[in-house]
């Protein structure tokens, strides 16, 4: 082998070494950007599933109060009908209390 060949061969080498290097560096570089790019979006991901989680649970909570308002009504609503009915009956009892004293006074009375 010749001097030049083996000069040419070492040349080549290290352009190769320093093309190895910079190919490393570069890997590096690009590892650590597409690493920070990555943590920026899981970031952004944990925000987006905290507002749509906080939305789903607003929504829910508003769909849960409804109901409870909704069966408030009607409880409140069977309660005071339960209320009419029972003060129907004891007017009915009173009228017939009323009644049955009356009677009683006026067979008293036209007994005597």
């Amino acid at each position: 082998m010749s001097r030049d060949y083996v000069a040419n061969l070492l040349s080549k080498f290290e352009e190769f070494e320093k093309l190895l290097r910079n190919t490393s560096e570069d890997v590096s570089k690009d590892r650590e950007s597409l690493t920070k790019e990555m943590n920026r979006l899981l970031d952004q991901l944990d925000k987006d599933l905290e507002k749509e989680i906080s939305r789903i649970i607003d929504e829910a909570r508003k769909r849960i109060e409804n109901e409870i308002d909704r069966i408030r009504r009607e409880y409140d609503e069977k309660i005071r009908e339960k209320i009419r009915e029972i003060e129907k009956i004891y007017e009915n009892k009173r009228e017939k209390a009323i009644e049955n004293a009356l009677r009683k006074f006026l067979e008293i009375y036209e007994l005597t």
